[in-house]
């Protein structure tokens, strides 16, 4: 209700149709000729399957080769499409039958908003703003877009049954994000605004007088704080003197920067994996902010985003496990 008020009408519609699309190319079923006409993973899958089926030497190491290799080729399928899934979906948007009832224009300005939400952050903040030059510019749109998609994190998106029951059958990956889904009860948003001491500045609004903090907590239901091994994070640093029981806070990073905190601990790491493209994100945002001429604006802009313990570890050793695995890999 905020964000409708804030912006005009045609591009919340927009925005609002891209939210529902942006990943309409994930239901489809990936063709066979992916796999056939590959000359990538699926050369060396066929390879070991060949070593497999030679060395089998009874029904029992056939069996174990067949499903070996319907994993990897299952996993194949699935990157395939994961992987240029915004590009797939911008060209359904633009070719679907089912969508002719949307205006043509309309149509392209939301499979280009839906392409972008998987850009590299420079393809986005590295472009110059089109605003002053277009009737419509659809820059903040995408941005919206990216945030909205990544900030998508709660357990509300899984079902804890259902991960039950599959989780050995599924891959690290996946079963990583379904339990870090779980783990993760909510967030919040918060601007803070601190104006500088009248004795610092030449009037009541220079330029950068004011202070804006940008806070993203995160609600957690995770408690391991045990010591590990610093991943030399790029985009977001431990705030040492911050992390407790309760949590702590992540600062973001500058250009060719690392994390070297002695303090790194299970919990940073689980959530710097889980959410690297969220920090990526907001650091590059920052940076955005940070690069518009002071004379132009009457503020700085810092965000942090604040991890929160809302409740003590309670997830099966299993599922435990998998966290440990894919963040130690």
């Amino acid at each position: 209700m905020w964000l409708s008020k804030k912006m005009s009408a045609r591009p919340f519609y927009v925005l609002f149709v891209a939210c529902y699309l942006h990943d309409i190319s994930m239901v489809r079923i990936a063709s066979e000729n992916d796999f056939l006409l590959d000359k990538g993973d699926s050369e060396k899958i066929t390879t070991e399957l060949d070593v497999k089926w030679s060395a089998s030497r009874t029904t029992s190491d056939t069996k174990k080769a067949i499903v070996e290799t319907y994993k990897a080729v299952d996993n194949f399928f699935e990157q395939k499409i994961r992987s240029k899934h915004a590009k797939d979906s911008a060209e359904e948007i633009r070719k679907r039958k089912e969508l002719d009832f949307l205006d043509a224009s309309v149509r392209e300005c939301v499979a280009e908003i839906a392409e972008s939400h998987m850009m590299d952050t420079k393809d986005i903040y590295f472009v110059k703003g089109d605003a002053k030059s277009r009737l419509i510019s659809y820059k903040f749109d995408k941005i919206l877009l990216r945030f909205a998609d990544l900030l998508d994190m709660s357990e509300h998106r899984v079902s804890k049954p259902i991960l039950n029951h599959n989780i050995d059958n599924m891959s690290l990956v996946s079963a990583f994000h379904w339990v870090s889904h779980l783990l993760t009860e909510g967030y919040t948003l918060l601007s803070e605004y601190d104006i500088a001491p009248s004795s610092t500045r030449s009037s009541n609004l220079s330029p950068g007088s004011i202070t804006e903090t940008v806070t993203l907590s995160i609600f957690v239901n995770l408690s391991q704080f045990s010591k590990m091994d610093s991943k030399k994070c790029d985009c977001g640093k431990l705030s040492e003197e911050t992390l407790s029981s309760e949590g702590f806070i992540i600062e973001l990073l500058g250009d060719r920067e690392v994390c070297n905190s002695d303090k790194c601990n299970f919990l940073c790491r689980w959530f710097n994996d889980k959410n690297y493209y969220l920090v990526k994100e907001m650091q590059a945002l920052e940076a955005y902010l940070d690069r518009i001429p002071v004379k132009e604006r009457f503020y700085n802009t810092k965000i942090v985003i604040k991890v929160i313990v809302k409740n003590p570890t309670h997830i099966s050793d299993e599922q435990f496990d998998v966290l440990k695995r894919k963040i130690s890999g």
